[in-house]
């Protein structure tokens, strides 16, 4: 699932991702996003890795919480659009 928005304290544009699956163990929050960590059969290690670095020249990705449903929810928070402003 996906859901857009704003920050209501700073009106910076966010994007939600979210999934319906067993989420992320808290022992492994720390790691989810280093390369080639995984506890899954037949991955990688590298998708949410690589996910991150495509974020980090424009926009930070935040650490992921629990989703409502079960599964685990990414945000990644956009440049203030401001700034851009001529």
């Amino acid at each position: 699932m996906l859901r857009v928005g704003r920050i209501a304290l700073t009106d910076r544009p966010f994007l939600e991702v979210a999934d319906r699956g067993p989420g992320i163990d808290p022992a492994n929050a720390e790691r989810i996003f280093e390369p080639f960590f995984t506890n899954g059969a037949g991955g990688t290690g590298l998708g949410l890795f690589i996910a991150r670095e495509l974020c980090r020249p424009t926009a930070p990705c935040s650490p992921t919480k629990p989703g409502g449903d079960g599964g685990s929810i990414f945000r990644i928070i956009f440049a203030d659009p401001q700034r851009w402003q001529p």
